[in-house]
């Protein structure tokens, strides 16, 4: 029953959302973007502060896995699409304190806009200085941004991890050929 359920939810949130450009868009974020060519480095601080107050869409895969693995009691329709149910506290329900820091509770199955966070990545690009944002990967051309919201970024001169690992991870996240993540996310031992 619960799975008949799931399927017609399914089926009408897939006729509403037809991927409304959810891939790297995080609505009630902020939109100070830098491209990625200013930034050293970026690792996840495990401040928590992307997880407070930020309305989290969820693409088809998204909420099917979410709601099939953890139930319907974590997601809640707003308007036009799905979104991650907030506590009290304006925090996601997935979020927990372990050893002082923020992490994910369902870490090998956040939803994608909080695998890329604070990257987004494009197709086109989003500003002028088209060249700064523009990265080649696997004969493709991105446009990468990074939200200056995020504490874990420092500005600089792009590192070698940032350029060889953490954003090639961050684009075969974003393309679906990569679901786990090791470069962009936090301290695995803490997850």
């Amino acid at each position: 029953m619960l799975r008949d359920k799931v399927i017609s939810i399914l089926h009408s949130f897939k006729l509403m959302n037809s991927r409304l450009s959810l891939r790297g868009e995080l609505n009630a974020m902020s939109q100070k973007l830098i491209p990625w060519s200013k930034v050293e480095s970026w690792k996840c601080k495990m401040c928590g502060k992307c997880c407070y107050n930020s309305r989290v869409p969820l693409n088809f895969e998204d909420y099917a896995r979410i709601v099939s693995k953890y139930g319907e009691v974590y997601v809640v329709q707003d308007q036009n699409l799905f979104i991650l149910r907030h506590k009290k506290d304006g925090s996601c329900v997935f979020l927990r304190i372990k050893e002082g820091k923020y992490v994910c509770k369902i870490q090998e199955d956040k939803p994608l806009v909080c695998k890329l966070f604070p990257f987004r990545v494009y197709s086109y690009p989003k500003f002028d200085n088209e060249h700064d944002s523009e990265f080649r990967y696997k004969d493709k051309i991105y446009y990468i941004y990074l939200d200056l919201d995020c504490n874990g970024i420092k500005l600089g001169n792009p590192s070698e991890e940032l350029v060889s690992k953490v954003i090639p991870e961050i684009i075969d996240i974003y393309e679906g050929k990569r679901i786990l993540q090791e470069y962009s996310t936090c301290l695995l031992r803490f997850c």
